[in-house]
């Protein structure tokens, strides 16, 4: 974003940089004193690009016009599908280029796909049992307590990852997330069977807490365990 800004004042532009993670709560007080004409937001992670999809619909709502990029929208081409706000490309230069257009033909925001009620059920019930879930899935791992450091963090990082699918729409979209999430187990010294393991307790305790309106969840889970059984056979 940074390189983003002075390449825009290169060419004329004022450019003010609010840095990272402004809280929604303060960006109504934000744009009321700053008065842009167009917010650029960017997002690396699927959980940053659920809170810019919030934000990008709070901007539309008070007719700001914005624009998005960020290399989650270039892994994962489907969530460009979710946000409320020009893409900017794929590329810096794409972007300067893109800002450029925006600027001047101001063009209408496409309209993107719905949320399912489906969907939204999931995850208003997920948040209500997500402890619930974390406690049972302990339980149901209590025989190899050697990683239980490390279960913690693995709960925290996976539930952040299936709020921000539920709230964009697409369980799938957790699944770049996902091979990243493996890396990062697997550089602790963290076996692929404990991961199986896992993923396997995690599935049951959803079941078993949510039954039908987790589905979304669910069948996610049932998949990303069969895949971790069939890498292991």
């Amino acid at each position: 974003m940074l390189l983003l800004s002075l390449l825009l004042r290169y060419r004329g532009w004022d450019v003010v940089y609010l840095g990272a993670n402004v809280p929604l709560s303060q960006l109504e007080s934000t744009l009321e004193a700053v008065k842009p004409e167009l917010v650029i937001l960017s997002a690396q992670r699927l959980q940053t690009a659920a809170t810019l999809a919030q934000t990008a619909e709070l901007l539309h709502k008070r007719r700001v016009n914005s624009a998005y990029g960020g290399s989650i929208f270039n892994l994962t081409p489907g969530l460009r599908q979710r946000v409320y706000s020009h893409f900017l490309g794929e590329s810096i230069e794409d972007a300067v280029t893109a800002i450029g257009q925006i600027m001047t033909f101001k063009p209408s925001v496409s309209h993107i796909e719905p949320v399912s009620d489906v969907y939204e059920q999931a995850s208003l019930n997920y948040r209500v049992k997500r402890n619930l879930i974390e406690l049972d899935t302990m339980q149901m791992l209590e025989s190899k307590k050697s990683y239980f450091e490390f279960l913690d963090k693995t709960n925290s990082r996976l539930a952040r990852d299936i709020l921000a699918a539920l709230q964009l729409g697409d369980m799938n979209f957790i699944n770049p997330e996902m091979k990243l999430s493996q890396k990062l187990i697997s550089n602790y010294g963290i076996s692929q069977n404990w991961q199986t393991s896992y993923f396997d307790a995690y599935f049951r305790a959803v079941e078993k807490n949510l039954n039908e309106v987790g589905t979304p969840i669910i069948e996610w889970l049932d998949r990303v365990r069969s895949d971790l059984q069939l890498a292991q056979a």
